[in-house]
This record gives C-alpha cells, sequence and structure tokens, in this order.
C-alpha cells in the first residue's frame, strides 16, 4: 500500500510511511504515477497516449523503451502488485494498492462532507511541480487543476453560507477567509469576506481586506476593484466607529440578507426610560428584520444521503412519491428500458417493483399522481425519445397491476398535474396551457414565440399558484447534454412569463421546494449542481445559490411533504468516434473508432480539409474550450480559454482559420495553429452555429437565442481581409445546419421533420419532409454534406425503431442506415463530420445512479 499526495506539495510515502525519495527525485516517474493516479477516466490508460504525453519528441520504438523502463522502475520501488495491466497495450493503478488525496477528495464531495473535502485540498494539483519536455502532461495538469480548484471553491462558498445561516459568524469569516485566498482576484468573495468581517465586529480587517485586493488587482492584472468592493469601503469608512467589537449575535439575526443592509448604530442613551423604549424598539424591529433576512437567505442542509440504486447501466429522470417514501425512474440496463419503483427508506432490503417494460414501447418521465397510489408514465414506440414520434400517457398502480390510458392532449408529452390533481398542466409548440383533469377547453398560459419546440419540465408550486418551466435544450431530458436554458416561472390563471434564471449556462429541472423557493440543476459554476432561488410575482429575488455538494447532477425531484429530494447523479464520457462510410450494411455504434477519450462533454466538431485534423469543443477545462487533435494520433491541442464556454467550431476551407461562438453568443474566428481569437460580431446574444461558405468569404450565423431564429451573414473580400458588419439574409426560420454545395444556399432544419435549402434572397431550392417522405423522424440537429455534396448524413429514428446515421440521397433515392444506434449504453448526439472515408459522431456514454436524501432550512 501506497500514499500519494498531489494537492499542494508533493508526497509519496510506503506502507510504514517512509518516503519514496526514490521515485520523488525522478520527475518523469513521478509525473507518470501521478497520472495513472489521477487522470479519468479511472482505470486503465493506453501505452500509446502515455507515450505522447511524456516522450513527445521521441520515435516510437525509443518512447516505448522509456515506457518500460519507467514502468519496470515504478515496481521496482513501489512492489509489483501496485501497477496493473491489460493486455499488452493498457496499464493502470490498482485502486486497492494505494491511497490519493484527489480521490479522498472527490469521495468527500459527493458524500456532502464539505468540511472533511476542503481539509484535504492541500492547495492546487502538484504545485510547484514542473516536468521539462512534456507540454502535453503540462496542459493536462492545468486542466486537472482546474477541475480540483472549482469543487473546491464550491465547498468553501458552500461552508460559508451555512455558517451565515446558522449565526456562526467566526466561521463565515473563516470561510470567506479561505476562499479569498483561494480566488484573490475575485471582487464578489472579496465584498462577502468583508460584510462576515464586519458582521463579526472587525471593520478594521474588512477595510485592510478592501485595501489588500486592490493592491493585488493593480499588482498582477493592472486592474481596479469591482465598483461594489470601493462603495462598500467607502461606507465602512464614512461609519462612526464602534466602542468594541460585537461579541455575540442572536440566533434570530444569524442570516445575512442577500442585497446587504447596514444595522442602525444608535448613541449610548442618557436615561434608564430610553434605554427600555429603545430597546423594546429594537426588539420588534429585529423580529421583523429577522423574518426578512430568513427569507432573503434561506440556509439548507442535508443528511441521510445515501444511494437507491447502484448497478451498472442508467437509472434517470427520478419522481418522489408525494409523501418521499418511494421514488420512481428509468432504467436501462441489458439493452431493455423499464419503469421501476425503489423505496428511499430501506434502500437495501426494498426491492423494486417493475412497472412496465419496453412490450408497448419505451417508458419516459414517471409522474406521481397526487394521492400517491399510481405512477404516470409516456409510452413512445420502439426506442424513440419523448420529442420523436406521437407518444401516449400511461398509468399503473405503484405496486403494479393493469396499465392505464391517461386522457391528455394528443402529442402533448411535456405535462405536469397540479397537486390537488384537478389540472394538468402541458406545453404545445410553443405554448402553455392548462386543462381541467375532468375535461373541457384548454386555456392558454403563456407563449414563446422564439422558442417553437423548446418548452418543457413543468413543475406546479405546492400551493397550485405557479408553473415552473424550462425553455431551450430538450435533448437534455434523455441525454447529458449541457446546452444553455433557462427557467421560467407564469402564474397558474395565465399571464406574462417571468424570467427566473439567465440562458447563459445549462438550467433544468425546476422543483419547488416551498411555495417561495425553486431548486434546480444548473452548471453555471462548473460541474452540475443543485441550486435555490427565491421566486416572487416579478421574478428571482437574489441570485441563485448551490445549497448542495452533489455534483454531476443530471435531474432532481422533492417531496415537500416528506423533505427529501431524490437526484439522478450522472457519469458521462462524450467522445469523437469514427466509422467507415463505404460498407454494404450498418455499422453498429459499438464498433465506431474513438478519436477523443476522457471524462468530458464534446458536441460539435468538423473534419479539416485536408481530413488531417479535426478541431472540438470539449469541457475538459471545466469551461467548453476549442481543441483540435492529429487523426493519425497524439496529444489534443488547445486553442482557447476564454471566460465561459467556447462552442461550435468549423474550420475555414483553407485550413487556415477555425470560427466558433463564446459564452455570450458572439462569433469570434481563431488561427487555426492557435493564437488569439479575434470577435466578428458585436453585442452580447448576437450568434451562435457560424458556417463558413465554401469559398470562405461568407460566415453564416443565427442571431443568438435558445431557439432558430433568423438567418444572419457577414462577408469580407478576400481571405484575410476585414469583415463587415452582418446583414440578414432571410428572415425564414432557421435552424442553420450547413452550407450546400457550390454556396448555392444554406440547409436549414425548420423542425424534426423537414429540411430546407433556402437561397440568399429566401427562395426555397430543395426541400425534405422525411417524414412524409421516409418515415424518418431527426433526432440530432446537425446535419451534413458529403464531401461530393450527394448525399446528406443525418441522425434520425425510423418509425419502425431503427435509430441511427441514415444517409440520404440529395438526387433521390431510398434513405440507408449507415452507423446503427443499437446499444442502450451509447447514444449519438450532437455534430455529424464527413471525411473524405470515415463519418465522425459524437458518442456520448452514460452511467447512473439514483441518490436520495433529506433536507432541512
Amino acid at each position: 500500500m501506497i500514499a500519494l499526495r498531489t494537492l499542494g506539495a508533493l508526497d509519496l510515502r510506503n506502507a510504514d510511511g517512509a518516503e519514496l525519495r526514490s521515485v520523488l527525485v525522478q520527475p518523469k516517474r513521478t509525473a507518470l504515477l501521478v497520472y495513472l493516479a489521477v487522470a479519468v477516466p479511472r482505470g486503465f490508460h493506453r501505452r500509446d497516449s502515455l507515450l505522447a504525453l511524456f516522450w513527445p519528441e521521441q520515435d516510437a520504438p525509443h518512447a516505448r523503451s522509456a515506457l518500460r523502463q519507467a514502468l519496470h522502475g515504478l515496481r521496482h520501488t513501489l512492489g509489483d502488485d501496485v501497477l496493473i495491466a491489460r493486455g499488452d497495450e493498457e496499464v493502470g493503478l490498482d485502486a486497492a494498492q494505494c491511497r490519493c488525496d484527489v480521490w479522498a477528495f472527490e469521495r468527500a464531495m459527493d458524500a456532502g462532507d464539505l468540511e472533511r473535502a476542503v481539509g484535504l485540498y492541500g492547495g492546487p494539483l502538484l504545485e510547484g511541480f514542473f516536468l521539462r519536455g512534456a507540454p502535453g502532461f503540462e496542459r493536462w495538469v492545468e486542466i486537472e487543476r482546474d477541475r480540483l480548484r472549482r469543487p473546491y471553491a464550491g465547498a468553501l462558498e458552500q461552508l460559508a453560507h451555512a455558517a451565515e445561516a446558522m449565526g456562526n459568524l467566526a466561521g463565515a469569516v473563516q470561510w470567506w477567509s479561505r476562499l479569498a485566498e483561494h480566488s484573490p482576484h475575485t471582487s464578489r468573495v472579496a465584498v462577502r469576506l468583508m460584510r462576515a468581517l464586519d458582521a463579526a465586529g472587525d471593520r478594521a480587517r474588512a477595510l485592510r481586506h478592501a485595501d489588500r485586493h486592490a493592491a493585488r488587482l493593480r499588482a498582477d492584472l493592472d486592474a481596479e476593484p469591482d465598483p461594489e468592493v470601493q462603495e462598500l469601503a467607502a461606507q465602512l469608512r464614512s461609519r462612526p466607529a464602534r466602542r468594541e467589537p460585537q461579541r455575540s449575535v442572536p440566533t434570530a439575526s444569524v442570516s445575512l440578507p442577500s442585497r446587504g443592509t447596514e444595522a442602525a448604530h444608535l448613541p449610548r442613551p442618557r436615561f434608564v426610560t430610553r434605554l427600555t423604549a429603545l430597546i423594546a424598539g429594537l426588539l420588534l424591529l429585529g423580529l421583523a428584520g429577522w423574518a426578512v433576512l430568513q427569507r432573503d437567505a434561506m440556509g439548507i442542509s442535508t443528511s441521510d444521503i445515501r444511494p437507491v440504486t447502484s448497478e451498472p447501466g442508467v437509472e434517470f429522470q427520478p419522481a418522489l412519491s408525494p409523501d418521499g417514501n418511494e421514488v420512481a425512474f428509468i432504467t436501462t440496463r441489458a439493452g431493455r428500458r423499464r419503469l421501476v419503483v425503489r423505496s428511499t427508506v430501506n434502500v437495501t432490503g426494498g426491492g423494486e417493483f417493475v412497472l412496465a417494460g419496453t412490450a408497448s414501447g419505451s417508458p419516459w418521465l414517471p409522474r406521481w399522481s397526487p394521492d400517491g397510489e399510481s405512477v404516470r408514465f409516456l409510452v413512445c414506440p420502439g426506442t424513440s425519445n419523448p420529442w420523436g414520434f406521437a407518444c401516449d400517457w400511461k398509468e399503473i398502480g405503484r405496486l403494479g397491476g393493469s396499465v392505464r390510458s391517461v386522457v391528455v392532449p394528443r402529442n402533448a408529452w411535456t405535462t405536469a398535474w397540479s397537486p390537488d390533481g384537478a389540472r394538468v398542466a402541458f406545453a404545445g409548440h410553443d405554448s402553455i396551457f392548462s386543462l381541467a383533469s375532468a375535461g373541457g377547453s384548454a386555456v392558454l398560459l403563456a407563449v414563446h414565440s422564439d422558442h417553437p419546440t423548446g418548452l418543457h419540465s413543468l413543475a406546479w408550486s405546492p400551493n397550485g399558484h405557479l408553473l415552473a418551466y424550462v425553455v431551450g435544450n430538450v435533448q437534455w431530458l434523455g441525454t447529458g447534454n449541457i446546452s444553455a436554458s433557462s427557467i421560467w416561472v407564469v402564474d397558474a390563471a395565465g399571464g406574462e412569463p417571468i424570467r427566473v434564471t439567465n440562458d447563459d449556462f445549462l438550467n433544468v429541472s425546476p422543483a419547488w421546494l416551498d411555495d417561495r423557493h425553486l431548486l434546480f440543476v444548473s452548471n453555471r459554476d462548473g460541474p452540475r449542481g443543485i441550486y435555490v432561488v427565491e421566486v416572487t410575482p416579478r421574478g428571482a429575488h437574489g441570485e441563485p445559490r448551490s445549497v448542495l455538494s452533489a455534483s454531476d447532477v443530471h435531474s432532481i425531484a422533492y417531496s415537500a411533504a416528506g423533505r427529501r429530494l431524490a437526484y439522478a447523479k450522472l457519469s458521462l464520457q462524450q467522445n469523437i468516434w469514427s466509422y467507415p462510410l463505404l460498407r454494404s450494411s450498418p455499422t453498429p455504434i459499438t464498433d465506431g473508432r474513438r478519436v477523443t477519450n476522457g471524462n468530458q462533454v464534446v458536441e460539435e466538431h468538423d473534419v479539416s480539409p485536408d481530413g488531417r485534423w479535426i478541431v472540438y469543443d470539449s469541457n475538459l477545462g471545466g469551461d467548453a474550450n476549442i481543441h483540435k487533435v492529429f487523426l493519425g494520433g497524439g496529444a489534443p491541442v488547445q486553442l482557447t480559454d476564454q471566460p465561459g464556454d467556447e462552442l461550435g467550431p468549423r474550420w475555414s476551407p483553407d485550413g487556415t482559420e477555425i470560427t466558433f461562438y463564446g459564452a455570450q453568443r458572439e462569433i469570434f474566428v481563431v488561427p487555426s495553429e492557435g493564437g488569439m481569437a479575434v470577435r466578428l460580431t458585436v453585442g452580447t446574444g448576437s450568434g451562435v452555429n457560424p458556417r463558413w461558405s465554401p469559398d470562405g468569404l461568407r460566415i453564416a450565423f443565427n442571431p443568438g437565442g435558445l431557439g432558430p431564429r433568423e438567418l444572419r451573414i457577414m462577408a469580407r473580400d478576400h481571405v484575410g481581409g476585414p469583415w463587415r458588419e452582418s446583414v440578414r439574409l432571410t428572415d425564414v426560420r432557421c435552424q442553420l445546419q450547413a452550407w450546400a454545395p457550390g454556396g448555392s444556399g444554406v440547409l436549414c432544419g425548420d423542425n424534426r421533420a423537414t429540411l430546407t435549402v433556402i437561397s440568399p434572397t429566401g427562395r426555397v431550392l430543395w426541400r425534405r419532409d422525411l417524414v412524409a417522405a421516409y418515415r424518418l423522424r431527426l433526432e440530432g440537429f446537425l446535419s451534413q454534406y458529403s464531401r461530393d455534396g450527394g448525399t446528406l448524413y443525418v441522425m434520425a429514428a425510423h418509425e419502425d425503431g431503427r435509430r441511427g446515421v441514415w444517409g440520404i440521397p440529395v438526387g433521390g433515392g431510398t434513405p440507408y442506415l449507415v452507423v446503427s444506434s443499437d446499444d442502450p449504453a451509447l447514444s449519438f448526439f450532437g455534430s455529424l463530420t464527413v471525411g473524405p472515408a470515415r463519418l465522425y459522431a459524437t458518442v456520448s456514454e452514460y452511467e447512473s445512479d439514483v441518490w436520495a436524501m433529506r433536507l432541512r432550512w
């Protein structure tokens, strides 16, 4: 057994506690050991990938010899049982023979033990360690440092909020101080530390921190502090000095307001009668203020965290019974999708009830009846997703029995029943409706005309007065997609929709904590987590706050009566795979060749014009950045590192430039060899989905937003020349796919059934209704032409249940299945790219379990 410490100072010891100095003095062997221990996904690593990381300058024979010597040296020092092999090409670290602080840190975070997690974090990964001649390894270290820094910072902030909520001012100062040390340039953290110090009676230290923060910003970044820091410092300086620090704070005034308020400071009274009156008045004000502060800063704690499932496969889409004692969810195991109910109280011996299987179609989106006696679920034909072909709502008893039909409008796949069961709300195209469960006419509640198919995940507030729902990223429901979306609410009697979150990040799975507070899932701080926000008739009150340490959350459900929360913890690897184009029969999805590897989410990609490189977006470093990798093998090269996500890269026709769009939906161009990215659009939300014209002189794009909009185009006179301001190409609604061969027009996805080629003047040049013509419905949003322009490749599902990548002859003919999606553990998502002889697709690999916990506030 060895003990490896990598967070902060590097340390390696044997089972007796003796330092293994002979390894530590050899940087290459040390780096190799750390990589085998820390790199994700955990387990075995291919030797060729290790060669590219550690010996990039050597030829293959010499690099393999160096790797063999390094592994031999590690085995000699650590013991033969620490390093293990799988075949001749894969090597790994036996977790049973090693203790690693990164593993312990991640386990503590997953279990919600935040104090243990931050105690284990001794500093950035491999702090002060440098490996000469291995740029790929150094890039990996930077990516891993950022991946580990983010949950550490999030844990510190959650601990600080919890301390404030419990009235532990010293604890709040401690946690905010550690976060300020970790993030010295973040003005928001500086403000929270200053407020915590002031609340604890140490105004002088609060002012000193403001000065240090400003000096650090000027020295490190040549920048001035945020105006909020300066304003708070001015307020503290102008306020009369206190006679002595505050020693204790009554329990009733522990929560800090979200917007910050200054306590009144009264002069010492001269008479006892005035003192008595003032104390009485202050108590009344304190009680009133306490109620306001409690409302503005809800402190949430968790307990009884336990996995409900742990089997291999996918278990997700949890739905809690009204009392919180049972959870219904969807499983995909051994090729079968089923609806299952398990106990959240007796998770080890409660067993499970299989309520429905795939005999009549695929079950999706379970919902409990208000009385808790039945489970409702959506049934779709074959293996289709709920947004595919027509689906029907069914109902079955919580212990099984006969399956009954539930009367809801046809194709109303996103549906929610009111807490009293009297009404059902559903989304239809761009609108939200309400209908009495007993029948009658539907009532229009809200309209989002710019998002025709993007409304889903409806949730009633416990009192039945408000409806929350998600706008955008419909594909998240059945995948791990992290595209931007937003949460809205509307009065259950109808009215103007009110925005609750922005649409800069993933914001999904709304669940009401009570009538005023909404839980939801977001990746606004990096990994997917659970957040809470207060909701008023005017929208969100204050910023959403992270309230739970659970990571990689896909979806949540909450029982107000049982105060129990269930969530699906999704592990997702989404990488690029390649498939042969010229085969007489479909290639199974499992027979693809991996192009990228790792615990990352890749969405869009594009092969270089010469067919030698592929560029793609990846969140391996937290935010999504643009990378490229040589298709002949080697380490990825990172091209961008802006704040927020960079997505949707596309090569220019001459191979010298790459366009993409950033977090604020601005269009950029970066040299394909690396360098500074140049912004082409001006104004937040101005563009997504950029596509080069075949001559490289134009870029078409959709204006920013969550739904398909008009088309715009920017142009230049020659390659390398300045870009002119964009103009409208057409106002026809279009999800931009690609330029048609020869640049005659652009290919648009009007909806999930129709593809259209539109000329720059708005004339329809080509159209296919895929459902009517071929019984196909699109499942991916990005279609791609073959290099000769004769075939259009799409991700689609046939009404007979066959799914995968289809080739559609542009000149007419019968579509044919190129790659079949026939394994439930793998699915296509996102982008298609066509090279000279191979097709490249984004493939998702899923592993998910359902967890449950109790909440207290």
